[in-house]
């Protein structure tokens, strides 16, 4: 009766074991997945992704993060230029300077060779011929003077003060020695040091209770024009790399051009004179006029008559010609052509000397 049994359940064990199997052959594994040899799954069944969300289920108070970078994104905005700074420039050279420096009117201060080396270097410089056969200079600053020592102002000449008012400068000295024949006084804006009432004061505080105005009200009316900033004017003329001015009484003046700086350097005398350097040089010639008075002779040059010159820049020279306009009483320089001079931006020295100099003149 048991041995029955036992045969009656074996067949039905394989049936259950085939059952098993073709069930399992149905589901969505793959043959790596059963490790049984031959069994494949759908193509697309196979490894398959999750598929993408659906961005139109979410829900209202989910955000995009792309959406949310676009509309928190800063605008961007046209550049706009910072605001131009106000350039100052010097009155006498057009070089640029701060806006006080610009605005104070020049001071003309007469002096020897030996006390420029005390001042800085000037940006506008006269030098002419005085009777003992050296020569004087007129310094034109219009940085405060007042640290400058007092005693190394020297007399001036009427012709220096004619030339400094064409520049529209006070011009600060101790004394002429023209014995009279010429004021200064009533005809040009002049501050006389050696009158008793300003042996004690400063050069500064006499200037300032002179009566004159102190500041530019505009521009100056110069004896000439300036070039536009960044612009340059080269001369058609005579190459001239070194200059050799002679004065009345034999003293001359040498310049030496530097083609890399585009200046002419004053060259220093025996010691009473430092090397300074211009960018214009000037040479004007004057008719002379010469009187011998109880305190010897006098020199004067006219400077109402008119004249000839030359200008020179960046190594060349051209011939001018200069007049004082009856109508305004300025000076102004003019081309040979009979049109008004412009000039270079920069320092300036002008060099007046007799007519009777002009063939002593060394331009090479």
């Amino acid at each position: 009766m048991k041995t029955k049994h036992r045969i009656f359940l074996f067949p039905a064990a394989i049936i259950l074991f085939l059952l098993l199997v073709t069930g399992l052959a149905s589901c969505e594994f793959g043959s790596i997945a059963l490790g049984i040899p031959g069994t494949t799954l759908p193509a697309d069944t196979v490894f398959k992704p999750l598929d993408e969300p659906d961005v139109s289920e979410r829900l209202p108070n989910e955000e995009d993060p792309s959406e949310t970078a676009a509309t928190t994104a800063p605008a961007v905005t046209e550049a706009t230029s910072p605001p131009q700074a106000t350039v100052y420039y010097h009155p006498l050279s057009a070089l640029p300077v701060g806006r006080a420096v610009s605005e104070k009117r020049p001071i003309a201060l007469s002096l020897d060779g030996s006390d420029l080396s005390s001042l800085a270097p000037p940006h506008l410089l006269i030098e002419g011929p005085i009777e003992s056969g050296k020569t004087r200079y007129v310094y034109l600053t219009c940085e405060e003077p007042s640290a400058f020592r007092r005693d190394a102002i020297l007399s001036t000449r009427p012709y220096f003060a004619a030339i400094a008012h064409d520049f529209y400068a006070i011009s600060a000295y101790r004394g002429t020695s023209d014995d009279g024949r010429e004021s200064t006084a009533f005809l040009y804006d002049t501050l006389d040091l050696s009158r008793p009432e300003l042996a004690d004061t400063s050069l500064s505080v006499a200037l300032e209770n002179s009566g004159y105005p102190q500041k530019i009200a505009g521009d100056i009316m110069l004896p000439y024009s300036f070039v536009a900033p960044g612009e340059t004017v080269e001369p058609a003329g005579t190459y001239s790399s070194y200059i050799r001015i002679t004065f009345f009484g034999g003293s001359s003046t040498a310049f030496t051009y530097d083609s890399l700086s585009h200046s002419y350097t004053l060259r220093a005398g025996a010691g009473d004179r430092p090397a300074l350097t211009f960018t214009n040089v000037f040479i004007l010639f004057f008719n002379t006029d010469i009187t011998t008075t109880k305190n010897g002779v006098t020199l004067s040059l006219d400077t109402d008559a008119g004249g000839t010159g030359y200008y020179i820049s960046n190594g060349y020279a051209i011939p001018i010609e200069w007049e004082r306009n009856a109508a305004t009483s300025n000076l102004r320089f003019y081309t040979d052509g009979g049109r008004e001079l412009t000039v270079n931006r920069g320092k300036t020295y002008i060099a007046m000397t007799d007519f009777s100099q002009r063939t002593s003149l060394v331009l090479n």
